[in-house]
Parts: structure tokens; C-alpha cells; sequence
């Protein structure tokens, strides 16, 4: 069991105030080899070399911080001035080479850690905390008002990781964790514990938070319903399969017993054919796909997977990454990224919500336009920047859907700016849609 500190910035103290021996990327002890690049000692030099990674581009500044032996200090120092940037330099740094990455990560104060991990996307942030290999320490540091998010990101991938997590809290600090989760996150995670467990930890969320505590039960209850279908479906496909084998071993018999040789091999099955005397399986729902629970506050009759269908020759898979405010999902998002690196991003929002007021790119440079889609659907473009020289096109729908998505041109890529426009243009081309000036 660990200690859950309290939200007095004790956690905050700055790598480059560590004591002990810091590893180089490639798991050597940095040292005096440290000095081709920075002065050690001097703090004008360190000052120098973190503006520098502060002022340029972020490719840039990334290939001048994978040079750096002492990553740690100076990425101390640079979260100080820019948060963003240290950030976005480490996640990079995890794509590019994991293991370099989880070292530095290890070597990092648990909740400054797990503050750079809350700029970081989800995904990201569920692979770094498995890098650094002690989920429960960052989460604990963090406290319940931000540590409920990074244990959301654990519940997204694999709720059973996430339940181990909550589990080394003291019971006392589950329910203050489970109620900032995401609530269809939560209840993934309380499932998993045993039925006396979970009571106890939604008793003492209804002492303080009656209305998460009905949330969680409903989500938990969608859960154990959905699973309860599927168990079914299975059980009704495995004896349609049964009847049919049972059904072909019998016509062989039949066919083997007549003589195969006979001039109507099939006589067996003569005579007038009855299209209702063909066994078929029982009547059962159709199965659901896997983004099948539509959150409260959502219509159930929702466009999104039809949306994320016509994408399917593109993406084999989508990353599901909710939002949610006041334990109640504000924003459904899901996002895959093609083979040739580019993002597809759908977002909706909730009917509780003003739709397409946060999440939507309020660049002043920004382009803007009329798009029309397959159905008949239509709305209005936004061409931006997504990064500097990478650009991004938001698609709103009109109407009441509350639909919006994206396309971003790859992170890594040798077309310049204008290039990569073209290609977002033609992919949305290819899948049914027209841009308009």
C-alpha cells in the first residue's frame, strides 16, 4: 500500500535537484562525458541550451535534446520556462526510442513525471507510465485531482492494470480516484474487483457524490448487460454450429447408405424445397461492434459508426478516447492513423454541451470553406496549422449531429507544407468529400 500525499506541491522538485548517478540514453553514466555539451556547472550554459530547445521548431529542438547527456536536468529547467515543450520533447523521445526514453522517465520525480504526463495524449501517457514501470507511484503522487486522469488512461487500454493500481491505494482514497474517472472508465475498473469490494467503494462514493455514485451504477450496469449479449450470442452461434455439423454428418450417412453411385445422388433432398425448412440459428441481436455503448446525454441513433466504417480501407483499428467533465462524458473522440501516417480524428459532443465550443481550432490565419459529404451531409472546413508546417483540416457538420472531424498530415514526412494540403484534399476526395472555397 502506498501513502497518497496531499496537494501541497511537495512533488514538484525539479530533476536537476536529484542526487545520484545520471544514465546517458544509452544506459551509460553520462558524467564528465556530459561536458561536449554543456558546461557542467555553469547555469548560463544550461540557461542557453534551454532556450534554445524553448525557441526552436519542435523537430528541431527535438534533435538538439537527443544529443543531450544530462536529459533530466535540463529538461528540469525547460519545464520550468515551458511545460509544452518538455513535454512534447519526451513523447517524442518515446517514439523514437522507447528504452532511452523509459530511462529518463525512471530517473524523474514521480509527479513531476506524471505532470508532463497530463500534456501528453492518453495513449502516450499509459505507454510512458509502463515505461517507468511503477503506474501506482506517479498516480499516487499526483493525488486524486490529477492522478484520476492517468488512471483513466490505464483503464482505456487495460482495466485490469488499472484496478491493481487502485487496489494498492489505501481504501480509504479508491472512492476520491474512482470519482474523477471517466465514468464508463470507472466502471470498467470496478467490475473487475470483487463484488464486496466495489460496494464498499460506491457506499462511500454516495457519501459524498450521490449523483457519480448513480452514473457509475448505470455505467456498470450497461457493462455487465453488454457482456451478458455477447455471452449469449456466442452460446446461440456455438449450437448453430453444432446443428449444422450434426445436420452435414447425417446427409453424408444418408448419401453413403443409398449407394453414392445411383443416377440421383441427391434424392435424399428431392422434392419441392421449403426455404423454411432450412435450419437456421436462433434469432439474436446482430452483434455489436466494439463502439457500441453510446455514454447518457448521447443520441442513440448517433451517425459515428457509419462515419468510422467508410474509413475502413484505411484504418484496420481506433484508438477510443473520451472526454469527460463532471463525471459525465463530454465528448466521444476516436482516431486512427493510416499506414501512410496520416490521422483521421472523429469527435462528438454531447447533447449537455454547447457543441464544437472547446476541441475546434480558433486559429486567426486559419482558412475556411464548405464541404459536402457522402448522404447528402454538409458543413463548413477549417484549413490549419496542427503543428508548424503540418497542416490539418476540421470538418463541422451542419445540422444537429454534433459531428466534427479531422484529417492531420503524418508528423514525419519529406512533402513541404503545400504538398502535404493536397494530400489531406485527395484523401478526403477518395472517401466521398468535396471542399469548397
Amino acid at each position: 500500500m502506498i501513502n497518497v500525499p496531499g496537494a501541497d506541491g511537495n512533488g514538484a522538485q525539479k530533476p536537476s535537484q536529484q542526487t545520484g548517478a545520471t544514465f546517458a540514453s544509452d544506459g551509460s553514466i553520462a558524467g564528465l562525458a556530459a561536458g561536449r555539451d554543456i558546461n557542467i556547472g555553469s547555469p548560463s550554459s544550461i540557461n542557453d541550451l534551454v532556450l534554445e530547445l524553448q525557441h526552436l521548431s519542435l523537430n528541431g529542438a527535438f534533435q538538439r535534446f537527443r544529443k543531450i547527456d544530462l536529459k533530466a536536468g535540463v529538461l528540469g529547467d525547460l519545464a520550468v520556462k515551458d511545460p509544452r515543450r518538455a513535454s512534447d520533447l519526451v513523447e517524442r523521445l518515446f517514439k523514437a526510442d522507447p528504452a532511452g526514453a523509459g530511462q529518463l522517465i525512471r530517473q524523474l520525480d514521480a509527479a513531476f513525471a506524471g505532470k508532463l504526463m497530463l500534456l501528453m495524449r492518453p495513449s502516450a501517457r499509459a505507454d510512458l507510465m509502463a515505461a517507468h514501470g511503477a503506474p501506482a507511484r506517479i498516480i499516487g503522487s499526483m493525488g486524486p485531482d490529477d492522478g484520476a486522469a492517468l488512471l483513466s488512461d490505464l483503464a482505456r487500454g487495460d482495466s485490469g492494470t488499472a484496478a491493481n493500481v487502485l487496489a494498492a491505494f489505501a481504501i480509504t482514497h479508491r472512492a476520491d480516484y474512482i470519482r474523477q474517472m471517466e465514468p464508463h472508465l470507472a466502471a470498467r475498473v470496478l467490475n473487475t474487483f470483487p463484488p464486496a469490494d466495489a460496494e464498499e467503494i460506491i457506499d462511500r462514493l454516495k457519501t459524498n457524490d450521490r449523483n457519480a455514485a448513480e452514473v457509475l451504477l448505470v455505467e456498470m450496469r450497461a457493462i455487465a448487460e453488454s457482456a451478458r449479449r455477447e455471452r449469449l450470442l456466442r452460446s446461440k452461434a456455438l449450437a448453430f454450429m453444432l446443428v449444422s455439423g450434426a445436420l452435414l454428418v447425417l446427409c453424408v450417412f444418408l448419401f453413403a447408405t443409398r449407394g453414392g453411385g445411383s443416377a440421383q445422388p441427391d434424392a435424399v433432398v428431392a422434392g419441392p424445397q421449403n426455404p423454411t425448412s432450412t435450419v437456421q440459428p436462433a434469432s439474436s441481436p446482430s452483434p455489436e461492434p466494439a463502439l457500441s455503448i453510446v455514454p447518457r446525454g448521447f443520441p442513440p441513433d448517433h451517425l459515428l459508426r457509419d462515419d468510422l466504417a467508410q474509413w475502413s480501407d484505411v484504418c484496420d483499428s481506433w484508438l477510443d478516447e473520451p472526454e469527460a467533465k463532471n463525471n459525465q462524458v463530454t465528448r466521444l473522440i476516436y482516431s486512427c492513423q493510416t499506414a501512410q501516417g496520416f490521422w483521421v480524428v472523429y469527435t462528438q459532443y454531447s447533447s449537455n454541451v454547447t457543441p464544437f465550443s472547446f476541441g475546434k481550432p480558433n486559429q486567426a490565419d486559419a482558412v475556411g470553406g464548405s464541404w459536402t459529404g457522402p448522404d447528402q451531409r454538409r458543413g463548413t472546413y477549417l484549413l490549419y496549422d496542427r503543428d508548424p508546417g503540418r497542416p490539418g483540416i476540421w470538418l463541422q457538420e451542419a445540422g444537429t449531429s454534433h459531428v466534427a472531424f479531422m484529417v492531420w498530415a503524418p508528423e514525419k514526412n519529406s512533402l513541404n507544407e503545400q504538398q502535404l494540403e493536397v494530400s489531406l484534399r485527395e484523401l478526403l476526395q477518395e472517401h466521398g468529400y468535396k471542399l469548397t472555397s
